[in-house]
């Protein structure tokens, strides 16, 4: 029952977390007695005050209910116990802006109707990562990350409703997914690009982003423009990023789609001068985190939170129809074309 205090998850919740584990594992189940506030203080390492707030939180949602002098006992099951898993530790996960995006679109379906929710990260093999859990379903994050494990996801899927979320599109049409189009996405920021009169537009990828490289080529394809592969970085963690860069630099891009998302300004700092100012093109979830660009941008946003929530729905209607039938859909990013914040070029 110790809670992990190097985890950023605050105490409390974790308290909580382990609570609702016991009750989805049985070894607390409906009608049993919770242990008193001092006894899970004492089991947990944390304050007394730390536990109550954590109770108190599992009495507002219904997992526990008062009984005079018994105290605090589990509440009959009259509700959904939902599982989310993916290839992520614990700690990256509540860090990660990525995930707390889809998740806040989670949040928004199952929150309201009181569901419990098991956070796993994914076991070896799958079939063990919810063992002493009942789900009712699982939601699984990052596409890109589990495509090594389809075939296991499949195996899953016929045991229980199965939804995965990620910004992919998936291949294989006996998974029911929620993804948005990355050749699409990337494809139209390309184009804008295209359209400011940009023509040495370079691409930096990470090596899994074949999607977005396929966007990538097919708005240069469109354009008459023949790849040039100088022009493209894939980082595959081997080589230096650096020299990478000094490179690219050296070959004048007039423009980029940064595909990873953070690497245009060590590039643009590299370029000779002279050079024309560097048009960018790149991913930001967060309004806030484009406000301050002072170059000339595209911006695409992913629909994360519009995927936790639809891919959330899809699933409880599978659970509550008690249906296998696969369920898929692609979601279309926004792009923010900000371009005009410098001369176009001709």
């Amino acid at each position: 029952m110790a809670i992990d205090r190097d985890c950023v998850e605050p105490a409390y919740r974790q308290v909580k977390r382990k609570i609702l584990e016991k009750i989805d594992s049985g070894h607390l189940a409906p009608g049993a007695r919770v242990p008193s506030v001092r006894a899970l203080s004492r089991m947990s390492g944390v304050s007394c005050g730390t536990v109550a707030k954590a109770i108190a939180e599992l009495t507002r949602e219904s997992h526990l209910k008062g009984r005079g002098r018994k105290g605090l006992v589990v509440a009959y099951r009259d509700s959904l116990s939902i599982g989310i898993t993916g290839a992520f530790k614990e700690r990256t996960f509540f860090n990660d802006r990525y995930y707390q995006q889809i998740m806040a679109g989670i949040e928004t379906v199952l929150h309201p109707r009181h569901y419990a929710m098991t956070f796993r990260t994914m076991g070896d093999p799958l079939d063990r990562t919810f063992d002493g859990f009942r789900m009712d379903g699982v939601l699984t994050l990052g596409v890109g990350i589990v495509e090594s494990r389809w075939a296991e996801l499949l195996r899953w899927q016929g045991k229980l409703p199965v939804m995965v979320i990620g910004a992919w599109t998936m291949p294989d049409n006996r998974l029911s997914y929620v993804v948005s189009d990355s050749v699409a996405d990337a494809r139209r920021a390309v184009e804008c690009l295209l359209r400011a009169g940009r023509r040495r537009v370079a691409g930096i990828f990470h090596a899994h982003q074949s999607a977005r490289l396929e966007g990538y080529r097919q708005a240069l394809a469109r354009a008459g423009i023949d790849l040039d592969n100088r022009l493209v970085v894939l980082r595959d963690g081997a080589a230096s990023l650096d020299a990478e860069l000094e490179r690219l630099a050296g070959l004048r891009p007039d423009a980029v789609f940064d595909s990873v998302g953070s690497i245009w300004p060590s590039l643009s700092a590299k370029l000779p001068e002279k050079s024309p100012a560097l048009a960018v093109a790149t991913y930001r979830d967060d309004p806030r985190e484009w406000e301050g660009l002072d170059v000339p941008h595209v911006i695409v946003r992913q629909p994360l939170r519009e995927m936790g929530r639809a891919a959330t729905e899809r699933l409880l209607g599978m659970i509550e129809r008690r249906e296998q039938r696969v369920t898929q859909a692609v979601l279309q990013s926004e792009i923010i074309d900000c371009l005009d914040t410098a001369p176009r070029l001709e």
